[in-house]
């Protein structure tokens, strides 16, 4: 934006002033301008001085053969103020042929009165549907990131291949692109100009649908793809949600341009905000833990779940934790703050927009709070299927129905524990008395149950405003089920 870059001045005698003509056919390097069958808008940045009270501004296309003589940009002095203005209007219907004296003309008419100006600036045509290249980045020039060059400050990133680009970030001194469905990469060559910079593809199969689908971790960066949470860190991109994966595909991609991703370096956890089921905003947040782990490689490969060479599923602490968190929120930013901490803040988004509880607050993560803008929290956690086919071997407790007789487990907490057990399928839930919380806990809470089935999965929670629990130790008793160790049979 240059300001002031053509300027029409009025001597209130002339009724044309200004006139000047570019050829709409082609350009010097034989490039076609206006295409046949093709709906064209043109805008433009138009101002005027103050003394200007008379006259009309013109940017249209004209041909004498045609004949045409569209309307396009038409402004009179009256609708023009003292600062610039973007203006838009349609430049042509679709020609079904392009004349060979096609031309763009501005200029301005109605006899302008003495001194006074048009400005215009930044003339601007392009197809109608395609209001902005979407492989297009603009670079500023060398330190002084105010200017720009529509030349020499052009990078075009894989224009062919009929994806936007939605992000860019930087990773040890290489800058990235993040189509909707790929990855590139260039590199500031130390003697060119950027639109002379050389562009690589990195990936042809992982992106984001997001403006803020992309963020830098510790050396690292993640992108929500429509495929799943990818991390990468120079290489390969690598997949980092599988274990989520039914969960990811129930993100409502046709708003996946709403969703975000942050990382939290202090607490070491990545959030990401996306609008699930039928909400047209973020609705809940996938919460994924790597407190331990000190790398990209180690998150990328310390899956919660790894099986051994015996073909048994193991679970540790070194491993990715993922936990879904019901808060709806249109943005998250970790944010310094004038005393030199950081911290999380969630925007609440704008009530009654996008399906979610949406509320207009900017909230923080806080240790000591737990309730939700005065809400309760809603807080579980889910254990295996008691027992494992190799502990059924080695305490012989055969193959079939067990009786689960007692149950203790280490917990401390506020409130009330709820208790949920799962006989062989989470369709079947069983609520067990609940147990009273208390901080810090004299000794293991102990309850009588009787369930009796080929396989227990318990379920633990709060859901009460100040309510919480930390679970440390899980042990449930069970034997062969002395009246029926065969469903249908004594």
């Amino acid at each position: 934006m240059w300001g002031a870059a053509y300027s029409i001045v009025g001597n209130g005698v002339t009724t044309i002033r200004g006139l000047i003509t570019q050829s709409a056919v082609q350009d010097t390097l034989s490039v076609p301008r206006i295409q046949p069958n093709t709906d064209y808008t043109v805008r433009a940045r138009c101002a005027r001085n103050a003394q200007l009270v008379q006259g009309t501004l013109h940017i249209h296309l004209y041909s004498p053969s045609g004949p045409i003589n569209t309307t396009g940009i038409q402004l009179t002095a009256a609708q023009l103020t003292t600062s610039y203005v973007e203006y838009t209007a349609q430049l042509t219907t679709p020609l079904a042929t392009i004349p060979s004296d096609l031309v763009l003309r501005v200029y301005a008419d109605g006899t302008p009165n003495q001194n006074g100006t048009f400005y215009v600036d930044g003339i601007e045509i392009y197809p109608t549907l395609r209001p902005v290249n979407a492989s297009l980045v603009r670079a500023s020039r060398v330190e002084d990131p105010e200017s720009y060059d529509g030349v020499n400050g052009l990078l075009s990133v894989a224009e062919n291949n009929g994806q936007a680009i939605r992000a860019a970030f930087k990773l040890r001194e290489r800058l990235y692109f993040v189509k909707e469905h790929s990855l590139f990469v260039t590199q500031d060559d130390g003697t060119n100009e950027p639109a002379l910079w050389s562009i690589a593809e990195v990936s042809r199969r992982v992106g984001t649908p997001s403006v803020r689908g992309v963020a830098v971790g510790e050396d690292w960066a993640v992108i929500a793809h429509r495929s799943g949470l990818f991390l990468f860190w120079g290489g390969a991109p690598v997949k980092i949600s599988q274990e989520i994966q039914p969960l990811w595909n129930q993100i409502n991609w046709q708003y996946g341009h709403t969703l975000w991703v942050t990382v939290d370096p202090k607490e070491r956890r990545i959030y990401v905000g996306a609008p699930f089921g039928a909400a047209t905003s973020p609705n809940k947040v996938l919460m994924l833990d790597y407190r331990d782990l000190d790398s990209a490689e180690m998150i990328a490969s310390r899956s919660p779940i790894n099986i051994t060479y015996t073909g048994r599923k193991t679970a540790t602490d070194l491993s990715r934790k993922w936990s879904p968190w019901t808060i709806a929120a249109n943005s998250c930013a970790v944010l310094e703050r004038s005393d030199g901490t950081a911290m999380v803040a969630f925007g609440g988004g704008v009530p009654g927009v996008g399906g979610g509880a949406a509320t207009g607050k900017i909230y923080r993560l806080a240790d000591g709070q737990f309730s939700d803008d005065g809400a309760a929290i809603p807080s579980y956690y889910t254990t295996h299927y008691f027992p494992e086919r190799q502990v059924e071997q080695q305490l012989e407790l055969g193959a079939h129905r067990k009786l689960f007789t007692y149950l203790t487990m280490f917990v401390e907490g506020a409130g009330s524990l709820a208790l949920t057990t799962f006989s062989d399928a989470t369709s079947v839930p069983q609520a067990q008395q609940p147990l009273p919380l208390s901080s810090p806990p004299s000794k293991d809470l102990e309850l009588p149950i009787n369930v009796s089935a080929e396989r227990v999965a318990f379920q633990v929670g709060t859901s009460a405003v100040g309510a919480w629990f930390r679970l440390q130790r899980f042990i449930p008793s069970l034997r062969v089920n002395p009246w029926s160790p065969v469903r249908g049979m004594n």
